[in-house]
């Protein structure tokens, strides 16, 4: 699994530990999730699959990405996804920044789900159908 250990945090993972997060906090009602992240949209919605098939080879922050796909295929609940332009008039892109530079300026960590959980989820394994 690719873990960050002492590198330092990407806006790719920021992003993705946010949507995760956000995930986490609300797990049985409907969420429409607001992101000015097309990559990791994509990551999400485009290309998961196909790292999946390519068992997250040289993925950078598939810890997250393999953490977010559990809760997508494991919540009772419908999760949709929002792209908004990045530093426009949007309430919740502004305040999601400033809590961005609040969290750049503390020794805060981003909290990481068990390596072994993820890695042996059934949400991840493929299912063989006869």
């Amino acid at each position: 699994m690719d873990g960050q250990g002492s590198k330092p945090p990407s806006n790719s993972r920021a992003e993705l530990g946010a949507i995760l997060e956000a995930l986490r906090r609300n797990e049985s009602d409907d969420l429409e999730i607001e992101s000015d992240s097309l990559t990791s949209l994509r990551a999400i919605y485009t290309y998961a699959d196909k790292y999946e098939d390519l068992n997250w080879s040289e993925l950078s922050n598939s810890d997250l990405l393999k953490s977010i796909l559990i809760k997508l295929r494991t919540r009772p609940a419908r999760t949709a996804f929002k792209w908004v332009k990045g530093h426009k008039n949007n309430y919740g892109n502004i305040r999601a920044d400033a809590v961005a530079n609040t969290g750049r300026e503390s020794d805060a960590q981003m909290r990481e789900d068990d390596e072994e959980w993820v890695g042996n989820h059934e949400a991840l394994q493929d299912m063989l159908e006869y």
